[in-house]
C-alpha cells in the first residue's frame, strides 16, 4: 500500500517534519521533487529519507511541486514497478 500527502508544511514544524510516504513493505524506492519550473529540487533512493522543504541547504518557496515516486514491494519480487505522479503544496 502507498499514502501520500497533499500539503505539506515546511521541516521545522514538530507536527511534520519531513515530506514522505507511508510505505509498507517496500523493496526498492525512488523519489523525485521538482519545483513548478521542472527543475530537480530533492532526490532520494532511501523512503525513510524525506524532502525536508529545502533547496540547497535553504528554505523552499511555498508553493506547489511536482513529485514522482517509484517503487516496488518485497513482498512480489517479480513486481513491475509502480510509478506514482502528483503534486504537493508547500506552506511555511
Amino acid at each position: 500500500p502507498y499514502f501520500d500527502q497533499t500539503v505539506f508544511v515546511q521541516a521545522g514544524q514538530p507536527t511534520q517534519p519531513a515530506y514522505d510516504f507511508t510505505l509498507l513493505y517496500v523493496g526498492t524506492y525512488e523519489i523525485w521533487i521538482y519545483d513548478r519550473w521542472g527543475a530537480e529540487v530533492f532526490y532520494s533512493n532511501d523512503y525513510k529519507y524525506g524532502w525536508d522543504g529545502k533547496v540547497d541547504g535553504k528554505d523552499a518557496t511555498e508553493g506547489v511541486y511536482y513529485f514522482v515516486t517509484k517503487f516496488t514491494s518485497r513482498c512480489d519480487l517479480d513486481m513491475e514497478p509502480i510509478t506514482n505522479k502528483g503534486f504537493v503544496h508547500l506552506r511555511k
